[in-house]
């Protein structure tokens, strides 16, 4: 659902806001909560109730709709960990 088409004709930039889901509001507050990126595994640890796979799919949706990035990809164990900060505010998700 979209919500809100926001122009910023000073830099060029067009973006579109969608309404987030219920977990994908509760991922997006992880992430703003926590002054540090954060693993999707970090965030399973914080909420039992999220499966791996669940806050993996959310955190990809996430990347497309332009609400996280990456900022730091580190090896974990045997398999490299991807960090997710937000880049919209919980003040422009609201206001939109």
């Amino acid at each position: 659902l979209l919500i809100s088409l926001d122009i910023d004709r000073e830099r060029g930039h067009i973006t579109i806001l969608k309404l987030l889901t219920k977990k994908e509001t509760e991922v997006m507050s992880m992430l703003r909560q926590c002054e540090e990126p954060l693993t999707a595994h970090q965030i399973t640890d914080t909420d039992k109730s999220l499966s791996i796979h669940m806050v993996q799919q959310i955190l990809q949706r996430l990347l497309k709709m332009n609400y996280v990035i990456t900022t730091d990809m580190n090896r974990s164990g045997t398999a490299f960990a991807r960090f997710y900060s937000p880049i919209v505010s919980q003040i422009d998700y609201i206001y939109f």
